[in-house]
């Protein structure tokens, strides 16, 4: 293993990127690749230096032990630096007790590590696009505790990196080739829009999940990642193979593309499109809405509650559990269960008070209801609104 001194960039700024970076060209031969040290590891003495080059030497070591998976092709993913942050760790821990100088980042980070919240510190600080994150370390994660324990910023500068023999500091980012977001807003006029480009994007998809090391899940940064890492914790699904970050694009074109698959009434693709959208985006509720309503309109019924109750169960927000509550309402009354559809639109009510959509179906509910008394439902008394018409805009609030 070569040991090369170089310039770095910040490593965790990379992180929220969603082009890769340049990356060096590979340094010999070693099987292993090049440990490269830059300017920060040596800013602050040599106990620090020893520091920085137990964690490079860790992860060396552990590149030639745990090869990340086929789509990474740099040495850097989650078990790799967890190996190189207890090498660390426990190298500054014997230092401190034989009397070095403090360094406050190594310090927290013994702290943390002691305290066993580690992979936490990794996930939600120090992940980057392309890491794999495996199926029982999501199961374990305490990422709630840890945010309440070890509060504040965190030095996210590289020191020191690990170059795989490909050349690679960092893993290139998938779906970073997908087309930017800000090209298509979740709006109708962006149904038409590159369709080519967003056709051919899903072409490369489709061959590179199986060289994934897990779950797709997209991320915007490391907080992010994190998130939806606590949200799938207890989803065998992602357990069972485990999560690999992915650009923000490819979650933003796949609701995209069930968003205008529901424009287009195709609620069979709308259905497809959006349950890949939901996998790929667990923390956002808007796909999730419209699939629900997706589900609704093919009958699947079931299904199309469970995702409602998901989204209220897992947000704040008035503005949405009211949403959710008149999509409630719409299902149940397409079921026949004029009653239950009632109660969900009056407790929409309590969310947005001044939803002239839910009064104005609360109308036309209680004339079927007085129409029909016990009889089964009449399809003709009573019209449900256009899937659309439910994904009202209101003030954003806390719910009550």
């Amino acid at each position: 293993m070569a040991i090369v001194v170089a310039g770095l960039a910040a490593g965790c700024a990379h992180g929220g990127s969603e082009t890769p970076a340049r990356q060096p060209a590979p340094r010999g031969k070693s099987r292993g690749g090049s440990v490269v040290v830059g300017p920060e590891a040596m800013a602050h003495g040599g106990d620090v230096l020893g520091g920085w080059l137990a964690y490079g030497s860790g992860r060396a070591a552990a590149y030639e032990k745990l090869r990340p998976p086929l789509a990474n092709q740099s040495a850097d993913d989650y078990q790799l630096e967890l190996v190189g942050r207890q090498m660390q760790s426990e190298f500054w821990a014997g230092l401190r007790e034989k009397g070095a100088a403090p360094f406050p980042q190594f310090d927290r980070q013994v702290e943390i590590w002691k305290a066993g919240f580690l992979p936490e510190l990794l996930v939600s600080i120090y992940a980057h696009p392309g890491w794999t994150v495996p199926g029982p370390v999501v199961k374990a994660l305490r990422l709630p505790q840890f945010a309440h324990r070890f509060p504040g910023d965190y030095e996210t500068k590289l020191a020191i990196a690990v170059i795989s023999p490909a050349g690679k500091k960092f893993p290139d980012v998938p779906g970073a080739d997908f087309p930017d977001p800000a090209a298509l807003p979740i709006h109708p006029d962006s149904c038409e829009r590159l369709r080519d480009d967003r056709a051919a994007a899903w072409r490369r998809w489709d061959a590179l999940t199986s060289r994934l090391g897990g779950v797709p899940v997209a991320a915007r940064n490391p907080l992010q990642f994190a998130g939806a890492l606590d949200r799938v914790k207890d989803d065998p699904a992602y357990l069972a193979r485990g999560v690999t970050w992915v650009s923000w694009r490819v979650g933003h074109l796949a609701y995209l593309e069930g968003f205008c698959a529901l424009e287009a009434k195709d609620a069979a693709r709308a259905v497809e499109t959006l349950t890949r959208a939901v996998g790929l985006t667990p923390t956002d509720v808007r796909p999730r809405l419209e699939l629900g309503m997706a589900l609704a309109m093919v009958k699947r019924y079931d299904e199309a509650l469970v995702q409602d109750r998901d989204v209220i169960d897992h947000t704040a927000d008035a503005c949405t559990i009211a949403t959710a509550l008149r999509h409630e309402g719409f299902t149940y009354f397409d079921m026949g269960l004029l009653e239950s559809a009632r109660l969900a639109y009056e407790k929409s009510l309590e969310y947005e008070p001044r939803s002239p959509l839910a009064a104005q179906e609360l109308k036309g509910i209680a004339t079927a209801l007085s129409a029909r008394h016990d009889a089964p439902k009449e399809a003709a008394a009573f019209v449900p609104p256009a899937s659309r018409s439910m994904l009202t805009e209101c003030n954003k609030t806390k719910a009550p």
